[in-house]
């Protein structure tokens, strides 16, 4: 099939494309809509199907700004597609799949790709898809990586690429935030900026070097070789992020695979301090992984952790593991910036270990447990910034299973826990993301505002971006919050759970069958509650009815609030006098009592006492500030009441800095209405 066009040879950012030649008659009208589009395309328009790889193609790899890669059912099959995505991610490429069609990924490339960010056509409109790979690829080609000259690319000239792309992205993050105040903000949802924003801009000369052997596969019925792959490629991946470390590249690491050489014989080969190896061993749905660390020099090993696992999700497990092993060998080897791994900062090695273990605790049932291992973090090194940071947000999150009058208290706890944070150590984007979420609980909204931007400046990984969409939940712009927790989950496109808070976002523009299948990954007690809210905001009495009947009988709310509502369903007034009577009642409290109590009022048609019962709540916490944006409290929002509110507790302050509500607008510079 005649080519296109000719392939880019300039000296400015272009596109490298990965396809299989059989799959011309795809490829190449997409990439022409691109080209004509004004992104500089270099594809291999003269080499036959069956070629060998060519030194051509290395070189220009290593010079390309985006590595595109075109998924087919044949691309995933052709030896020299396989050649060409290998060398890209062993040279840490900034990399994007298209999936041109339904394509079964063998396991072995799935685990390759997973952490890489993908396309896939079908589940767009073509508009939509082109719009998504168009803004990709922006992302990627306007952060400034100059192409290479076609002589080798030295290790020199590829930092000097890596710093220049990343300054230019932080310079613009910066630009954007200081021209839209966060109003229009929208970090990319295809190539995400993280790589290059940590809080260490330009990477430091390696002090060390690590190379990363493929894991052994242990398992009883040896079929688990590709797992043993992906674990190690994706620890090399997580360890080329840190600053002082230089990592050996997966194509060398991974020619010992078969070789009985000894660890001091790769180690001398590879020219690294240190090899990290181990190995897996799956039995039924459970999988253990062992990891070592070894001194190449003189094979003595420093370092071993075992990960006894549920296999419930192999790319999470296996990304999860990843980033532990990178954060342990950071703290050991004495690599990586403050935001290189969650709870870098620290190099006693205790002190992130207890860290390591809050991380693997979840529930309020775990508060305890979680507060005594920080306590242990900050006595083993009392300038752990991420283990006061952790400490003050499991003093603040008490607040969810307490009664909202005491939530002043709590915050007052937990702030100077976060502050001394972000004292000890500026530079860290989880410290500033933390004190956000302590700052806004206190009604202080722009200040907030202006710790999140610090933190996502510094580091815009899925944690921070999703603790930022739940502020802007909170405050009513919906539409934002949805753009950053889609950031947020194009991080880890293959993690598979959604963010836990976004359903509120989901009910609040009437997305209701989306807001059931998030609450579907919650447990069962929150999901019974929460599929009772939707189903109040959708007006269906059946499945209100059928809702309240699920909700577990122990529970106080159903005895004392719902069981009643049930009984006296088709009687509104008798409802509402039962709900007054309920909310009078002192003697009987739950956390989430004013906040059930008001959306009852608001179904069975009393929108004053709704507000009443609400704004008791919201004065005090606003951890359940986001239901005064359901379709429900519609009558809510248009009382003069709620004005009052809004205003009292300084969203109107923060909505005029940042940006309003969806559903409310200003009238003038002295006034606004809410729908």
């Amino acid at each position: 099939m005649e080519t296109p066009f000719s392939a880019y040879q300039g000296d400015e950012p272009y596109i490298f494309v990965c396809y299989a030649h059989d799959d011309a008659a795809l490829v190449y009208p997409e990439i022409t809509r691109l080209h004509e589009a004004g992104f500089h395309i270099w594809y291999d328009e003269g080499v036959l199907p069956g070629s060998e790889w060519s030194e051509s193609l290395a070189q220009h790899i290593q010079g390309c700004a985006v590595f595109l890669y075109f998924v087919t059912p044949r691309s995933v099959e052709r030896e020299h597609c396989r050649q060409e995505v290998n060398f890209a991610l062993d040279q840490s490429c900034t990399s994007l799949s298209i999936h041109l069609e339904p394509t079964e990924v063998p396991l072995a490339l799935q685990l390759s790709l997973s952490h890489r960010q993908a396309i896939l056509k079908q589940d767009h409109s073509r508009k939509a898809y082109e719009e998504k790979l168009d803004h990709a690829l922006e992302a990627a080609t306007v952060s400034g990586v100059t192409a290479v000259e076609l002589p080798p690319v030295t290790t020199e000239k590829k930092l000097t690429m890596r710093l220049a792309s990343g300054m230019v992205v932080l310079i613009a993050v910066i630009a954007l935030l200081t021209w839209s105040g966060f109003n229009s903000f929208e970090l990319s949802s295809e190539l995400p900026i993280r790589d290059n924003t940590t809080d260490s801009q330009i990477r430091s000369i390696a002090t060390q070097s690590i190379a990363v052997m493929p894991f052994l596969d242990m398992s009883p019925a040896g079929d688990q070789e590709y797992f043993g792959d992906g674990i190690a490629a994706e620890l090399l991946s997580e360890l080329t992020r840190l600053d002082g470390l230089r990592v050996a590249g997966r194509t060398s690491s991974f020619s010992f695979k078969q070789s009985d050489a000894d660890l001091q014989t790769i180690g001398k080969t590879l020219d690294v301090d240190w090899i990290l190896e181990g190995s897996i061993r799956k039995d039924g749905d459970r999988i253990l992984i062992t990891a070592q660390l070894v001194n190449a020099a003189d094979g003595y090993q420093t370092w071993s952790e075992t990960y006894d696992r549920q296999l419930a999700n192999i790319f999470a497990t296996q990304n999860e593991i990843a980033t532990s092993v990178a954060g342990a060998l950071g703290v050991r080897l004495n690599v990586g910036g403050v935001n290189a791994f969650r709870g870098a900062g620290t190099q006693n090695v205790e002190a992130y270990e207890a860290y390591l273990q809050v991380l693997q605790l979840s529930g309020f049932d775990q508060a305890a447990n979680r507060i005594r291992l920080l306590e242990r973090a900050i006595q083993l090194d009392p300038n752990y910034a991420a283990a006061w940071a952790e400490f003050g947000l499991a003093v603040a999150s008490s607040m969810w299973n307490g009664l909202p009058e005491d939530a002043p208290a709590i915050l007052e706890r937990a702030y100077p826990l976060v502050l001394r944070a972000v004292e000890l150590n500026p530079a860290s984007a989880q410290a500033n993301s933390l004190l956000a979420t302590v700052l806004y609980p206190q009604m202080d909204w722009i200040g907030g505002e202006e710790a999140f931007t610090t933190a996502i400046t510094l580091l815009s990984d899925r944690p921070i971006l999703n603790q930022h969409a739940n502020m802007l939940m909170r405050t009513g712009r919906t539409a934002a919050a949805r753009v950053q927790y889609d950031a947020a989950e194009s991080l880890e496109p293959l993690g598979g759970r959604p963010s836990s808070r976004r359903w509120y976002v989901s009910l609040a523009q009437l997305r209701f069958a989306e807001a059931r299948e998030i609450v579907g990954w919650g447990n069962e007690t929150s999901r019974v509650s929460q599929n009772l809210e939707i189903a109040l905001n959708e007006g269906d009495i059946e499945q209100i009815k059928t809702a309240i009947r699920a909700l577990p009988i122990k529970d106080i709310s159903t005895a004392v609030l719902y069981s009643p509502v049930l009984s006296e369903f088709d009687s509104p007034g008798t409802v509402l006098s039962t709900l007054r009577r309920i909310y009078g009642d002192a003697s009987t409290q739950w956390p989430s009592k004013l906040h059930q109590i008001a959306l009852l009022a608001a179904y069975f048609g009393d929108p004053e006492f709704a507000l009443q019962v609400k704004a008791e709540e919201v004065r005090n916490t606003p951890v359940r500030l986001g239901a005064v944006w359901y379709p429900v409290m519609h009558d809510v929002r248009r009382l003069p009441g709620f004005k009052q509110l809004v205003t009292d507790i300084n969203l109107v302050a923060y909505w005029r800095a940042y940006g309003w509500a969806d559903d409310c607008r200003p009238l003038g510079d002295a006034d606004f209405t809410c729908r």
